[in-house]
C-alpha cells in the first residue's frame, strides 16, 4: 500500500512537473479554430460590416449598425490587447449613441477613458460622456460632472474649453440661447 501511495505522489509530481500548465499537453479539440483564425474571421466580419455602415452611417441600416456595434464590443472582449481595439470600442459608441443608446455609449466611453490610457480619442471620449448625458439623456448634474472631469483632467485642451461652454449653457433656457447666440453673431 505504501508503495502504491509513492507511485502515487511520484506520477503526480511528474504530472505537475510541465510548470503547471497542463495545457501544452492538452490537444487541440477536433473542429476548434486556432485563435489566429478565429480573429481574423472576426476582423473581416468587422470590415465587411464597416463597408456597409460607415460610407453613409445615417442612411445605414439599423440591424447592420447594432451587428457592427456588437462586432466591436466582441472585439474589444475578445482582443483587448490588440492595437485596434480602442479605435473600435470608440467607433461602438458612435454607434451607440447613433442607434439610440446612450447608456451604452456612455459605457463604452468610459472603459475607453479607464481602460485604454494612452489612446489618442482618450480626452474625446471623456467629453462625449458628458455630451450624452447633457444632449440625449438631458441629466445636466450627470453632465456637468462629465465636464468638470474633462476640464480637471485636460485644462489646456480643446476638449476642456468646449465642456466648459457646454457647463455654461447647461441651465439656460431655450430662450437665454437664443439670446446669447444672437449677441455672439452681432460681434462677429
Amino acid at each position: 500500500m505504501r508503495r502504491l501511495l509513492v507511485v502515487t505522489f511520484a506520477m503526480f509530481l511528474l504530472a505537475c512537473s510541465n510548470g503547471g500548465d497542463a495545457s501544452k499537453d492538452t490537444p487541440i479539440p477536433e473542429g476548434a479554430i486556432p485563435i489566429e483564425e478565429f480573429q481574423a474571421n472576426k476582423l473581416a466580419r468587422i470590415q465587411e460590416l464597416e463597408a456597409e455602415v460607415l460610407p453613409d452611417l445615417v442612411n445605414a441600416e439599423d440591424l447592420k449598425k447594432r451587428q457592427l456595434m456588437v462586432a466591436y464590443s466582441e472585439w474589444g472582449n475578445q482582443f483587448h490587447d490588440h492595437p485596434s481595439t480602442p479605435e473600435y470600442l470608440f467607433q461602438a459608441g458612435r454607434l451607440a449613441m447613433e442607434l439610440g443608446r446612450p447608456k451604452k455609449a456612455i459605457a463604452f466611453f468610459t472603459d475607453l477613458h479607464d481602460g485604454f490610457p494612452t489612446f489618442k480619442k482618450r480626452t474625446e471620449s471623456a467629453y462625449l460622456v458628458g455630451f450624452v448625458y447633457d444632449n440625449i439623456l438631458n441629466d445636466r448634474i450627470m453632465a456637468e460632472r462629465a465636464y468638470d472631469k474633462v476640464i480637471e483632467l485636460y485644462p489646456d485642451t480643446e476638449w476642456a474649453a468646449t465642456a466648459e461652454a457646454m457647463k455654461s449653457q447647461l441651465y439656460m433656457t431655450d430662450d437665454q440661447l437664443i439670446e446669447m447666440l444672437k449677441e455672439k453673431n452681432q460681434e462677429q
